[in-house]
Protein backbone atom coordinates (compact mmCIF):
# COMPACT_ATOMS: atom_id res chain seq x y z
CA UNK A 1 0.00 0.00 0.00
CA UNK A 2 0.56 3.86 -0.65
CA UNK A 3 0.33 6.68 1.21
CA UNK A 4 0.33 10.47 0.48
CA UNK A 5 4.12 11.68 1.34
CA UNK A 6 2.73 15.51 1.81
CA UNK A 7 -0.81 16.59 1.23
CA UNK A 8 0.53 20.36 0.00
CA UNK A 9 2.75 18.67 -2.60
CA UNK A 10 -0.03 16.63 -4.01
CA UNK A 11 -2.45 19.32 -3.62
CA UNK A 12 0.24 21.45 -5.77
CA UNK A 13 0.09 19.27 -8.29
CA UNK A 14 -3.24 19.43 -8.45
CA UNK A 15 -3.24 23.25 -8.92
CA UNK A 16 -0.63 22.85 -10.93
CA UNK A 17 -2.45 20.21 -13.62
CA UNK A 18 -5.34 22.68 -12.89
CA UNK A 19 -7.38 19.46 -12.43
CA UNK A 20 -10.03 18.38 -9.51
CA UNK A 21 -10.48 15.52 -7.30
CA UNK A 22 -12.97 14.27 -10.00
CA UNK A 23 -10.73 14.46 -12.60
CA UNK A 24 -8.18 12.97 -10.74
CA UNK A 25 -10.69 10.39 -9.02
CA UNK A 26 -11.93 9.25 -12.99
CA UNK A 27 -7.98 8.72 -13.48
CA UNK A 28 -7.71 6.90 -10.21
CA UNK A 29 -11.13 4.58 -11.13
CA UNK A 30 -12.50 5.77 -7.51
CA UNK A 31 -14.65 8.48 -5.98
CA UNK A 32 -13.74 12.04 -5.53
CA UNK A 33 -14.42 11.39 -1.55
CA UNK A 34 -11.76 8.48 -1.58
CA UNK A 35 -9.36 11.04 -3.65
CA UNK A 36 -10.27 13.71 0.00
CA UNK A 37 -9.54 10.29 1.83
CA UNK A 38 -6.34 9.96 0.02
CA UNK A 39 -4.92 13.36 0.39
CA UNK A 40 -5.94 12.99 4.35
CA UNK A 41 -4.11 10.10 4.69
CA UNK A 42 -5.78 6.82 3.53
CA UNK A 43 -3.32 4.42 1.92
CA UNK A 44 -4.17 3.79 -1.66
CA UNK A 45 -3.05 0.22 -3.73
CA UNK A 46 0.53 1.09 -5.63
CA UNK A 47 -1.38 0.76 -9.19
CA UNK A 48 -3.72 3.87 -8.31
CA UNK A 49 -0.96 5.83 -7.19
CA UNK A 50 0.65 5.21 -10.14
CA UNK A 51 -2.16 6.04 -12.18
CA UNK A 52 -2.60 9.62 -10.36
CA UNK A 53 1.40 9.99 -10.20
CA UNK A 54 0.99 9.42 -14.27
CA UNK A 55 -2.04 11.65 -14.64
CA UNK A 56 -0.33 14.65 -12.77
CA UNK A 57 3.03 14.14 -14.45
CA UNK A 58 4.94 13.42 -11.38
CA UNK A 59 7.34 10.88 -9.89
CA UNK A 60 4.97 8.23 -7.89
CA UNK A 61 8.04 8.92 -5.28
CA UNK A 62 7.24 12.65 -5.32
CA UNK A 63 3.59 12.18 -3.83
CA UNK A 64 3.53 8.96 -2.65
CA UNK A 65 5.54 6.40 0.36
CA UNK A 66 4.79 2.94 1.10
CA UNK A 67 2.56 2.87 3.82
CA UNK A 68 3.28 1.54 7.22
CA UNK A 69 0.87 -0.91 8.68
CA UNK A 70 -0.77 -0.56 12.04
CA UNK A 71 0.73 -3.98 12.99
CA UNK A 72 4.32 -1.89 12.65
CA UNK A 73 3.40 0.81 13.85
CA UNK A 74 2.28 -0.81 16.83
CA UNK A 75 5.74 -2.54 17.42
CA UNK A 76 7.43 0.70 17.10
CA UNK A 77 5.42 2.57 19.89
CA UNK A 78 5.35 -0.59 21.95
CA UNK A 79 9.83 -0.33 21.60
CA UNK A 80 9.36 3.33 22.09
CA UNK A 81 7.56 3.10 25.12
CA UNK A 82 10.30 -0.05 26.58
Amino acid sequence: MKQVRDADRLRAAFTARQVSYRDVAAIGRCSHGTIGNIIKGRPLAPDMARRIARFLQVPVADLFVDAVSSDKRRAVQSKAAA
